[in-house]
């Protein structure tokens, strides 16, 4: 039911923004940058024009968005990786990805923060003697 819901929701969402999205690409957007020179003594303030097109502005965010995404299924790779390597079951991957974001928190770290790979599989034993061996 739900994902009938999201394809029906999704189809009348592309179909009421499409005609914005095709205007958006078609525009050209120009302003003005300050710059400050030197030269020989003399200080010159100015302005330098920009000019962007919609749809480069389109071409450099669906790249920033495919590079944001692979990289979050490398994390999930290596976060996946120790909780093997720790004998984690598949079943506790969740409370484990839990676990991993509360004790970035305790450290200061942001929720996406980058783990090194040995961080991680300590965190995994760490998980196992704190949740697993509290189940047994």
């Amino acid at each position: 039911m739900l994902t009938l819901l999201g394809t029906i929701g999704g189809g009348l969402f592309g179909y009421f923004i499409a005609p914005y999205i095709g205007t958006f690409l078609q525009t050209t957007l120009t302003f003005g940058i300050p710059t400050v020179t030197m030269s020989g003594g003399t200080l010159a303030i100015g302005i330098t024009t920009a000019t962007v097109t919609g749809t480069q502005i389109a071409i450099v965010g669906s790249t920033i968005a495919t590079s944001v995404y692979m990289f979050a299924k490398s994390d999930i790779k290596q976060v996946n990786q120790a909780a093997n390597q720790a004998g984690i079951p598949k079943n506790l991957r969740p409370q484990f990805g839990k676990f991993i974001e509360m004790e970035n928190k305790a450290m200061g770290l942001g929720t996406g923060a980058t783990i090194p790979y040995k961080e991680l599989i300590e965190l995994a034993y760490d998980f196992i003697k704190e949740v697993i061996d509290k189940i047994k």
